[in-house]
């Protein structure tokens, strides 16, 4: 598997039969490109998440909770909140868990509510955590770290955060970086090509090049 970020919440994932999984596009003042993709995913309807015109030759569109499977690729879509009043001030948030070539990865979309057991139970087991960690409209940096504390993924890939004065309001990676104590890698590239048999010993934390 494949996982590219394209900045902010977006990820594409390409599976090793060649099939694309687009995660939140999003289209306004900084849009990514037209992207050639089979599934799309949104995990809310805010502008920086539902850009579903940016994918090209789309397939299927997931956008609501619920189990679904796209040939061999299985999303699991749990119902979380966009904040920490039961959805009242941003509405609802999709987490997903998608099982792609032997791996499953976690996309949290923008979830804002506080860190919970229950929601960790119904996260499960997982490889990969792509997770927000900027705060003001979603978790915080620290939130970020105890649900991965928790979930202890191999592999976490920090997203939803300011870079190039991309959403000044919201804090940079750097205050999540600073509560990381196992192994830090910061790529060169904007993806990363993934086994399961190359998947890392020490839980580590990727940080890509911004864009």
């Amino acid at each position: 598997m494949k996982i590219n970020w394209l900045g902010h919440s977006c990820f594409l994932l390409t599976a090793n039969s060649g099939k694309k999984i687009l995660i939140d596009p999003y289209e306004g003042k900084i849009s990514i490109a037209k992207t050639e993709a089979d599934v799309v995913v949104t995990s809310h309807n805010h502008w920086d998440h539902n850009a579903v015109n940016r994918a090209v030759n789309i397939k299927a569109h997931i956008s609501q909770a619920g189990e679904y499977k796209y040939e061999d690729i299985i999303f699991d879509e749990i119902p979380t909140f966009h904040d920490n009043e039961y959805g009242g001030r941003r509405g609802n948030n999709l987490v997903s868990v998608i099982t792609l070539d032997g791996m499953k990865i976690c996309h949290f979309g923008d979830l804002g509510e506080n860190f919970s057991q229950n929601l960790v139970e119904k996260i499960g087991k997982i490889d990969i955590a792509l997770i927000c960690v900027g705060g003001v409209y979603t978790i915080d940096y620290i939130t970020a770290y105890k649900f991965i504390s928790a979930l202890k993924p191999k592999i976490t890939i920090p997203m939803h955060y300011r870079y190039n004065d991309w959403f000044s309001e919201i804090d940079s990676v750097d205050k999540f970086i600073s509560l990381w104590h196992n192994k830090l890698e910061f790529t060169s590239n904007d993806f990363i090509d993934l086994k399961p048999e190359s998947l890392p010993e020490e839980d580590t934390l990727i940080v890509f090049k911004h864009q």
